[in-house]
């Protein structure tokens, strides 16, 4: 029996590693990427949020490789009464670029904040489409999807953020079905006329309000297949129970599988009251929150974006107490003062293109240990993994592969990586440390397509 056991669990193990595979989302060079960065809002209540270079650094140096723009539909005349706004896609260019610039990828995704009074009844218009509610959308679309067709650093176009049944009288799976489904294919269709190398992301419904308390996870269970190529489910969490992270987004994993799409979370982490800046408890019970859904993601090797690159210029009134997701606590627009006990979560280590196979990667907390399991392919080209030195390393760091290479970094030392251990057949100064950016680049891995294991330790 103890035999039957362990081959069962085996047999359960090697199924779960392999099923990693049915939902990875590559680059443009087949590498295995792991898409982690902010949502980059342009305007808030009180009017333009102004970014610069320097943002941007400050985003790749918390481990940014992705940003995700909020496009502002309104502003792209993409619904009644609305005009397109030349300056408003011009600030979107120097997004892009700023973007392109510190090495970045863009996505982009489309929401209706900008339109007053949307709410229950535009969202019934949108499904209905009386009056080409659908194609002007669409319309709004074709200026970005023209515009970025040829810049490889735009990588996807999320179409309908968090989208809602409205006034339908129907059940939640009829509006997938029948409004929601045939809407986001024709998306994709329009959108891969004009890019066909560009990915389309889709997400679920987003249930009613008054529907909550009935759905703990508030977004509807996708059971309609996409029936398309090329796209990928980019579903939210916001979750504060933390025995509920791990089942939501292994339902995520099995609704992306039933449209055979990639996956990758496009907003976690859920919102902060404002009192929390003043209370350590409730400091540490989010940190708990957040540790638990990133250990979750890292496990699966998931890319995810959090909501948003901002400071606490606004916030959202829920009364008795306001909240935000926005990572600073001063009133900047962009923000400087981190809530470190979010921050800290987000700017950990992690691998954001490997040229192979990522079966899972995890970091300790406490110990400060970064671990990947991965097969390598040195034919895909170079390999970035994230290491936050100054956040985590202060006192250096020692890189293990294999137990056969190991290197390490001294900070008080101005020569780079030190070799302390090296295959006879290895050059080991294909191992480079980016100390800015905090990147470590592999151009080439000592054991080529053999299953092989990195880790980050403590201490040089």
């Amino acid at each position: 029996m103890r035999n039957l056991f362990l081959t069962l669990l085996l047999a359960l193990l090697l199924s779960k590693t392999n099923a990693q595979t049915s939902y990875v989302v590559c680059d443009e060079f087949g590498r295995n990427m792991i898409p982690r960065g902010f949502v980059v809002i342009t305007e808030d209540k009180m009017g333009k949020v102004q970014f610069t270079a320097d943002d941007y650094k400050r985003m790749v140096r918390m481990g940014a490789n992705f940003q995700v723009i909020r496009l502002n539909l309104a502003k792209l005349g993409g619904w009644e009464g609305c005009q397109f706004e030349e300056s408003y896609i011009q600030y979107v260019d120097s997004l892009v670029a700023m973007g392109r610039e510190s090495g970045m990828k863009t996505g982009f995704k489309m929401v209706i904040y900008g339109i007053p009074g949307f709410n229950v009844e535009g969202w019934g218009k949108l499904w209905k489409n009386k009056n080409g509610e659908q194609e002007r959308w669409i319309s709004a679309w074709k200026h970005i999807w023209e515009r970025y067709k040829d810049d490889p650093s735009v990588y996807d176009y999320d179409l309908l953020n968090e989208p809602r049944k409205g006034d339908l009288d129907a059940d939640y799976g009829i509006v997938e079905k029948d409004y929601l489904v045939p809407f986001l294919r024709k998306m994709v269709d329009e959108s891969q006329k004009i890019n066909p190398d560009k990915k389309c992301l889709y997400q679920p419904l987003l249930v009613n309000d008054e529907d909550r308390e009935k759905y703990p996870v508030p977004f509807w269970e996708m059971k309609t297949p996409m029936d398309r190529k090329d796209i990928v489910y980019a579903p939210h969490i916001y979750e504060y129970t933390i025995k509920r992270i791990k089942p939501t987004i292994e339902r995520y994993i099995r609704e992306a599988e039933i449209s055979k799409a990639g996956l990758f979370i496009g907003e976690w982490g859920p919102a902060t009251y404002m009192k929390n800046d003043t209370s350590l408890t409730d400091q540490h019970n989010l940190e708990d929150i957040y540790k638990a859904t990133a250990n979750v993601f890292d496990n699966l090797g998931v890319g995810t974006i959090k909501a948003w690159f901002y400071g606490s210029r606004t916030q959202n009134k829920n009364l008795p107490d306001s909240y935000t997701w926005a990572i600073f606590k001063d009133d900047k627009p962009a923000g400087v003062v981190e809530r470190k006990y979010i921050t800290d979560v987000i700017s950990r280590p992690y691998p954001q293109t490997l040229a192979g196979i990522i079966n899972g990667f995890s970091f300790d907390y406490s110990s400060r240990i970064f671990s990947i399991e991965f097969v390598p392919d040195n034919s895909k080209g170079a390999s970035t993994i994230f290491i936050p030195a100054d956040r985590y390393y202060p006192d250096g760091f020692s890189i293990h592969v294999n137990d056969n290479l190991v290197l390490s970094f001294n900070p008080y030392k101005n020569n780079g990586l030190e070799v302390i251990r090296s295959p006879k057949d290895y050059n080991p100064a294909e191992v480079i440390w980016d100390t800015y950016n905090q990147h470590l680049v592999i151009l080439k891995w000592p054991d080529n397509k053999l299953k092989s294991n990195l880790k980050v330790v403590p201490g040089y």
